[in-house]
């Protein structure tokens, strides 16, 4: 017999929120006992699923193991548990230069999603690390989706961009990459597909059009 207690921002928005989620519910599919808690950078979203409501109602008390996939400068490291784990999804080469380094070396095990991770972070002094693919729930990609026309980039070659926008992301880069490789008579179409938080549709597309104006009166 087992309880986990894992912490997470499994309540915000995108891929990383929904990561969190499925790890969760995995270990309860499974008969693991697990409490979740819920770490809030922004904004808590309102379509949580609800069996993590119930699995974060319940008590904390006499958890064997904690499980930390928080962004890495939140973990910390404690021995109140048999077994204190980070889990970390990364796509940098090497973290030696970030203080999430001495983060992870507090704790007793880090998990990443995949070996390439793995190998870096041994490479960079993590001595112990496992590879935890990441879960999903597979009937979503086994269901067939209607296509996505966009007349404009009909008989072209696309190039997609998904994501935030905001300076990390650095979507002027990426539109001005596009302008000065390409012109006019080249069947090429740049698809950005974009949100950012607090932000409405028309914001973002008013945010969006400002920077590929800025970008095209640089050029």
């Amino acid at each position: 017999y087992m309880k986990v207690l894992y912490i997470g921002h499994y309540k915000e928005f995108g891929g990383w929120a929904q990561a969190a989620t499925d790890y969760i519910l995995a270990l309860d599919k499974v008969g693991v006992d697990v409490v979740c808690r819920n770490v809030t950078l922004t904004q808590d979203k309102a379509d949580v699923d609800k069996r993590i409501l119930q699995l974060e109602s319940k008590s904390s008390e006499d958890c064997d193991v904690c499980i930390q996939h928080v962004l890495p400068h939140h973990i910390v490291g404690t021995d109140n548990f048999k077994k204190n784990i980070a889990f970390l999804a990364s796509e940098s080469t090497s973290i030696k230069h970030l203080p999430w380094l001495e983060n992870l070396k507090q704790v007793d095990e880090v998990w990443v999603p995949n070996t390439d991770s793995q190998k870096s972070l041994t490479k960079d002094g993590i001595s112990s690390v496992k590879v935890v693919p990441h879960t999903c729930e597979m009937n979503k990609y086994k269901k067939r989706y209607t296509g996505l026309t966009i007349p404009d980039t009909e008989n072209c070659f696309k190039f997609y961009y998904i994501g935030d926008v905001n300076d990390r992301k650095n979507i002027e880069s990426i539109i001005t990459c596009f302008y000065s490789e390409f012109d006019k008579s080249e069947k090429v179409s740049l698809v950005l597909k974009v949100k950012k938080f607090g932000h409405s549709p028309e914001q973002i597309s008013q945010l969006v059009d400002q920077i590929s104006t800025k970008v095209k009166t640089s050029l």
